[in-house]
């Protein structure tokens, strides 16, 4: 009778086991949680298998052949509906390499939008002259103490290269620490062809994304209510100050469609995006759109000749709604 009792004791405990190393296992295998503590295991491997996960299983991937891009002479383009699919409508160059221009800051904005309190105020210091002033837009000067929202605000409608510097010291203590911040977010929304060398844009070696990466950032962003605003805003007045003096500073969104005040010939409603002003030559924009039923649309396009082509790109690929 006693050799009963400890056979079923000891096949209790075996079954009590085999579920916990289930439970364990089932935890393990969740593909989105990026949040688990995976520190007794290979933190490459592991991080790799979940980015892997996360891009087959939520993100089709993207085949040019698929989409029609006849007419579309933009190096990559994309465009996408804002409906619970994200459901691409045309892409070209998917995964083709090149450097991410100005998008780079509004990754930048999105990332500091969504960690740190923005109405708090910045003391412009001497960091700020750490870039070529050739590459200011907005010429604040040292102990000018900013709001935060206001410095963001800067660099998502006047792709201001000065302001990142001081919102990066802020932040994060340094520019390469913002710098590396945003490729680990990035990561995690699991774009795997994305590197950044600097937070502003400015083209240097080895600073690169793709289409499909962007793709998944910006799905992932137009989410964030505060950067929409800040991409739909057509002019912004700054309020700051440096001691006792009170100064004003007026951002003006370089958009085609706002500045040129042009109506899409797609028949759709533009709301917003960005783009440089047409004095530097921009060669990528970002475009936020509506349809008469509501539906929204964000186009992209990179690699064109300059700011005419750039607005010439937008209306090619989003006439494809229509067709």
């Amino acid at each position: 009778m006693r050799n009963k009792f400890f056979m079923a004791a000891i096949l209790l405990l075996t079954g009590v086991l085999l579920m916990g190393c289930s439970n364990t296992s089932s935890s393990f295998l969740q593909p989105y949680a990026f949040s688990d503590d995976t520190s007794e295991l290979n933190a490459d491997m592991e991080k790799n298998r979940r980015l892997e996960s996360f891009a087959k299983d939520q993100v089709m991937l993207l085949n040019d052949s698929a989409y029609p891009v006849e007419n579309v002479t933009a190096e990559a383009a994309l465009l996408f509906a804002l409906d619970e699919n994200n459901s691409v409508i045309l892409c070209k160059n998917a995964y083709g390499a090149f450097q991410p221009g100005n998008i780079t800051k509004i990754i930048a904005c999105d990332y500091i939008l969504r960690n740190y309190d923005v109405y708090s105020e910045v003391m412009i210091d001497s960091s700020i002259f750490s870039v070529d002033s050739s590459l200011w837009s907005c010429h604040f000067t040292k102990n000018d103490l900013v709001k935060m929202k206001d410095l963001i605000y800067a660099a998502v409608m006047y792709c201001a290269n000065d302001v990142i510097i001081p919102l990066s010291i802020y932040t994060e203590g340094d520019t390469k620490y913002l710098t590396e911040e945003m490729n680990a977010y990035m990561a995690e929304l699991g774009a795997e062809s994305t590197n950044f060398v600097n937070c502003y844009g400015t083209e240097t070696s080895g600073q690169q994304t793709t289409i499909y990466d962007l793709y998944l950032f910006l799905r992932n962003a137009v989410e964030n209510k505060d950067l929409m605003e800040m991409l739909e805003t057509r002019s912004y007045n700054c309020q700051y100050s440096n001691g006792d003096s009170r100064q004003g500073l007026v951002f003006t969104n370089a958009l085609p469609y706002f500045v040129q005040e042009v109506v899409s010939s797609s028949g759709l409603t533009i709301g917003g995006g960005v783009c440089e002003a047409e004095e530097t030559n921009p060669t990528q924009m970002l475009t936020i759109a509506e349809d008469a039923e509501g539906m929204r649309y964000v186009a992209f396009v990179a690699g064109c000749s300059g700011y005419a082509d750039c607005l010439a790109q937008t209306e090619e690929i989003l006439s494809k709604i229509a067709n």
